[in-house]
């Protein structure tokens, strides 16, 4: 169930202009290979945190936020104004609205979810809603926003092909070395066994007030892939040796420019105090 407070209702996210891709004619200030290098950057670099949009993890950031990033970027800050591409804070803001108009994020706000975790504890979450298409606007200001542009990136173009050579390696197991296949059946079994019996070992020997896990984050499905081997380990108290303390996934910056930890963008702290149990780049809960 969603408890929504904000001025205007939430719509169906198919609604949404979010997808649609309108051809980029520049204008006297932006070039369309600028305007491209611009929006390749800000997708890479500007600093985004996670939120469930429908069931589905999704980057946001705040309009503030965008802007102050691209005043501090070197595409403002250069030694010869001349080759400065942002020159002022309005150059900024209209790229920002061009990138909006051509579809590469969308205005949301927040609402609250009721989300049942595996203790069976109900808890109340934030969750990104997008806006009326007559409120899709760009402002400036601690309002969130959620990309919906995904480039492809040398990253992704490295990922595939290591996934090309492990499907050919694996094709290629019978002309493997005897110590070779031994030695990947050993790093599978410890993955699928290894790793688990330790977290038990640890658990058994603190009498379950200490959890240990080894690669703690290699089986989320919402995490990127290259963030799943950090960190190798994990020491955590368990809830049970806490009082059953239940964490929270906010902390004091929770990433859309206004510090205040509520999360809401609108840069006054309704909760009370902001949680600093996790980090800010912490991956929200999935609903069961």
């Amino acid at each position: 169930a969603f408890h929504h407070s904000s001025l205007s209702p939430s719509i169906p996210l198919e609604n949404t202009n979010m997808g649609q891709k309108v051809q980029f004619t520049g204008d006297d200030r932006f070039s369309a290979a600028q305007f491209d290098t611009i929006a390749r950057h800000l997708r890479a670099k500007l600093p985004t945190k996670t939120r469930f949009l429908g069931k589905k993890p999704t980057e946001y950031f705040s309009g503030k936020r965008m802007i102050d990033f691209l005043m501090e970027s070197d595409f403002h800050k250069t030694d010869d104004e001349d080759d400065r591409v942002i020159k002022i804070r309005k150059d900024a803001v209209d790229l920002a609205r061009l990138m909006m108009a051509s579809g590469m994020f969308v205005r949301a706000t927040f609402a609250e979810k009721q989300v049942k975790k595996k203790d069976g504890k109900i808890k109340t979450r934030k969750v990104l809603v997008p806006l009326h298409p007559q409120r899709q606007s760009f402002v400036a200001e601690d309002e969130p926003f959620f990309w919906t542009y995904d480039p492809i990136t040398n990253q992704s173009v490295f990922y595939g092909l290591l996934l090309l050579g492990g499907v050919a390696a694996c094709a290629a197991l019978p002309l493997w070395p005897v110590w070779l296949r031994n030695a990947v059946i050993a790093v599978l079994l410890f993955i699928i066994i290894g790793r688990p019996l330790a977290w038990l070992a640890v658990w058994l020997i603190t009498f379950s007030r200490w959890n240990f896990y080894i690669l703690p984050n290699f089986d989320e499905d919402n995490m990127p892939f290259s963030k799943r081997f950090s960190p190798i380990v994990s020491l955590e108290r368990s809830e049970t040796a806490s009082g059953g303390a239940d964490d929270d996934d906010d902390d004091g910056d929770d990433g859309d420019g206004d510090e205040d930890g509520d999360e809401d963008g609108d840069g006054n702290d309704d909760t009370g105090n902001a949680s600093s149990d996790n980090a800010a780049e912490s991956t929200p809960d999935a609903d069961e």
